[in-house]
């Protein structure tokens, strides 16, 4: 058998066996995480019981739910009777799990990797960013002008707007498994994981807290509850790293917004994949960048550099994962 040092001087190249690159992306993250977590006394595993819950008791029944309309819809189209399009396969479904569970694990990873932003760098970027929008915006502040619209139902439509995106989420991985799409499902995972990796990078690089944080009083007629428990965890780590609990809606960043990173992708997901689902989310990202804007979540110049991130994103995905590629590598 030949030696692997005579293999590599004829310049034969290893890959991983059987794992594929959204695989190894999430392992590398992961350990990532886990180097970054013991390097400040935390444990990657904390709070993994919240993950759990995030996830199984509120992601998949959303998913579930798609997914049996979808069912009943498949099952009138006769597509439930032929082992092509069926999506409820055994084969099918472990490679669908196999999928989720990367994305499980990718989530995991960056929200550990979130909370520790401010014990690695301690600068702020919030008034760069603010001064970016007035120079965007020729002087004037959109988030300013949002806020002068002060109304209950408009508050409440924009917290059910930015809170939406994780129906999105579920509704595009419900369609990928629906129509036994390996192709589609695989650039989901893997786009949705370079986004939070890149963004996690910038995060660490340009460290801010968004405008709610930085100015709360403009925006105490938005304010909920869980914004306070997001600013006492980001204050919690600051003050004792060993006893911190990590959760799945802890950690305070705003450059750049992921959740408009996200939406873009999955609208350009959308318009490749399932044309006409792209008229359904041009309204919803609308409103989702609106939110994020009243509720003080983001600067403009955060949507802006989500849409980049999520521009070069479905670039990369389509050549990261060819069409057509339906078995591992």
């Amino acid at each position: 058998m030949e030696s692997v040092r005579g293999a590599v001087s004829r310049g034969v190249t290893f890959r991983w066996p059987g794992i594929r690159v959204e695989e190894r992306l999430t392992i590398l993250f992961f350990i990532c995480a886990a180097i970054m977590s013991a390097a400040f006394g935390t444990s990657v595993f904390s709070g993994l019981g919240d993950y759990l819950f995030f996830f199984f008791a509120m992601l998949v029944p959303m998913f579930a739910g798609i997914c049996a309309v979808g069912a009943v819809i498949l099952k009138k189209m006769g597509r439930l009777d032929s082992p092509e399009t069926n999506p409820f396969t055994k084969d099918f479904l472990s490679i669908f799990i196999r999928s989720f569970l990367t994305l499980f694990v990718g989530f995991f990873a960056y929200s550990h990797l979130k909370v520790l932003i401010p014990l690695i760098h301690t600068a702020n970027f919030d008034p760069l960013f603010f001064e970016l929008d007035r120079l965007l915006f020729f002087g004037f502040s959109p988030t300013r002008v949002l806020l002068e619209i002060k109304a209950w139902w408009i508050s409440e439509i924009m917290f059910f707007s930015y809170a939406s995106f994780y129906v999105a989420f579920c509704l595009m991985i419900a369609l990928a498994f629906l129509k036994k799409n390996l192709e589609m499902l695989r650039r989901l995972v893997l786009g949705i994981l370079v986004i939070y990796i890149i963004g996690m990078a910038l995060y660490y690089l340009f460290p801010s807290v968004g405008p709610l944080f930085t100015s709360p009083n403009l925006y105490a007629h938005t304010s909920n509850k869980y914004q306070g428990i997001l600013w006492g965890g980001h204050l919690a780590i600051q003050a004792n790293p060993a006893t911190f609990q990590a959760g799945p809606y802890l950690g305070v960043a705003a450059f750049p917004s992921l959740h408009g990173a996200h939406f873009l992708f999955l609208m350009l997901m959308a318009y490749r994949y399932t044309r006409p689902l792209t008229w359904v989310y041009v309204p919803w990202i609308v409103l989702l960048y609106l939110s994020t804007i009243y509720l003080g979540w983001h600067y403009v110049v955060d949507l802006v550099a989500g849409a980049a991130m999520a521009l070069v994103t479905f670039w990369a995905v389509q050549r990261l994962i060819p069409e057509q590629s339906y078995t591992d590598e």
